[in-house]
């Protein structure tokens, strides 16, 4: 475990950020699992009261450090809940093919024939789910949350099928923008989606310094309508010094290659389709909450529509619209996202539609 210095909310509430790597196994490979921990101090209600465990994980190209200005303005509402049951830490884990630890598995990375599914990523949470780490979670005290954004809503959703009723492991699943559809309005997808699928893997993957792409991100969409403070931990977590030999392609690099992160568009549906078919009973089981975008950018209306179906018992807790957003909420708009998850945390929250 490493510790990095605490940081303080806008409302000057600290929070302590300790750093963990743990091995996991996918398809015969060790890979390493990098995650942080965030716990608002002082934290005392956990002895009387539990509370809440936040495990949140990130969508395609970026990485476990994005949900931070979202997590601080979660915590700082927190601190005015006048109920009983608070957020006693929260988890972010990276990808096994972003942020640090795409940098710690290079070598796997880069031996292996094809990009990583997100079924590594799925996994990644399972070992993380019964390392320990979390402390005692049998006596239901701390109540387990898990969170996804984009591509992360499937692996938060592939999890909950590796137990027979999720709903005793998790209290509550929330998607935000969720990457999945019915196979029915696949020919509907939207030309952003289209474009993404052509385009994503001949991204610029190289710049002169951290410095030379913070300038570069922030004068392009679709980082220049991201929130500055994300935008800024993207340049110093998603980019690494390149360990190319040449002088020529020196400088940094995306700790998620391109190639790997344009990989989600090819395995994505597949995998969309079958969970969807399972998606009905999970729903059942445990509370599942929809946080859309008002803007349909990556993602149709009717896509997004189609997750909704009570005929095949897709019944959501609730569903809720983000003003003047698009896919990336957790990018563009982190103060709206954590006022609706606090909401749906403290049982007021969403609107069924």
């Amino acid at each position: 475990m490493r510790a990095r210095t605490s940081e303080s909310t806008r409302n000057g509430l600290e929070v302590t950020i300790d750093e963990f790597t743990l091995d996991t196994l996918f398809e015969g490979d060790v890979l390493k699992a990098t995650m942080n921990r965030y716990r608002p101090r002082p934290n005392t209600r956990e002895q009387i009261d539990g509370g809440y465990v936040l495990l949140l994980a990130h969508g395609m190209g970026f990485h476990k450090e994005h949900w931070e200005p979202t997590l601080y303005r979660l915590f700082d509402l927190d601190e005015g809940n006048p109920g009983s049951c608070r957020i006693l830490e929260a988890w972010a884990l990276d990808y096994p093919n972003h942020g640090e630890a795409a940098e710690l598995n290079d070598t796997v990375l880069r031996r292996r024939n094809e990009p990583l599914t997100i079924q590594s990523y799925t996994d990644a949470f399972s070992a993380f789910y019964k390392s320990g780490l979390l402390g005692n979670i049998q006596d239901q005290k701390r109540k387990i949350v898990l969170i996804g954004h984009s591509a992360g809503t499937i692996a938060v959703t592939l999890m909950t099928t590796l137990f027979d009723d999720p709903g005793q492991q998790f209290d509550k699943v929330i998607l935000v923008e969720p990457t999945m559809w019915d196979a029915d309005v696949s020919s509907r997808m939207s030309d952003m989606y289209h474009m993404g699928a052509k385009t994503t893997a001949l991204r610029r993957n190289r710049w002169a310094s951290k410095e030379a792409a913070y300038d570069w991100f922030r004068t392009r969409p679709p980082w220049s309508n991201w929130d500055p403070t994300v935008l800024k931990l993207f340049a110093e977590y998603g980019l690494r010094e390149s360990n190319a030999g040449s002088e020529d392609k020196q400088g940094v690099v995306l700790q998620c290659d391109p190639v790997h992160e344009a990989h989600c568009f090819v395995e994505a549906p597949p995998t969309v389709y079958k969970l969807m078919g399972q998606l009905g009973r999970l729903c059942g089981l445990v509370p599942f909450h929809i946080i859309f975008g008002e803007r349909d950018d990556m993602f149709s209306r009717k896509a997004k529509d189609s997750i909704i179906n009570k005929d095949k018992g897709r019944v959501f807790a609730s569903v809720t619209r983000i003003k003047g957003a698009g896919h990336l909420i957790v990018q563009e708009r982190p103060a709206q996202l954590a006022d609706v998850l606090h909401m749906i945390l403290h049982n007021h929250g969403g609107s069924k539609l």
